[in-house]
């Protein structure tokens, strides 16, 4: 199968690598519309601009309608906010310009603890004294995947860092 940029997808059962990671989806969504933004700048320099920013709004408007749906679903925010490489940062510095999104992010992560989460039991768990599997190593790169390093925010946190 073959992305945007013509590159095959290394897809594997299992690979964490794949697409499809929830703290993948928002940033996702983020990505696509910086590149429509790009896009509708790059589109004023051609002679008939019009249509080409025409499309580019309807594009955004689509992406926009599923992107505001997210908030319907909470597994998306929680997984991108207990990720340890974005946590909290990342919804401060990508929404910096829209603290209410930020504060609705905290709320709906919240209510998900507090409700779902807060009174589960944890079964014990069997000790493995077996080491895990190396990592694999990524041997490509992709504009989607430069745009997730690139937005890392810090070295996961340290044990006691309750900060949700």
């Amino acid at each position: 199968m073959l992305e945007g940029d013509g590159q095959i997808r290394k897809r594997k059962r299992g690979w964490m690598g794949s697409y499809g990671n929830i703290w993948d989806v928002i940033q996702g969504f983020e990505y696509l519309l910086d590149k429509l933004e790009d896009y509708k700048a790059m589109a004023e320099r051609f002679p008939d601009p019009e249509h080409f920013r025409i499309n580019i709004n309807l594009g955004w408007q689509k992406l926009n309608k599923y992107y505001q749906l997210l908030s319907e679903t909470s597994i998306y925010y929680a997984g991108l906010a207990l990720h340890p490489a974005y946590r909290w940062k990342w919804f401060d510095r990508k929404w910096a310009g829209n603290p209410e999104w930020i504060r609705q992010a905290k709320r709906i992560v919240h209510d998900v603890w507090h409700y779902e989460y807060r009174e589960t039991r944890l079964p014990r768990m069997a000790v493995n004294d077996e080491k895990p599997a190396p990592k694999r190593r990524k041997t490509y790169s992709n504009p989607f995947q430069e745009y997730l390093e690139e937005n890392r925010c810090a070295e996961p946190a340290t044990q006691g860092d309750d900060s949700l």
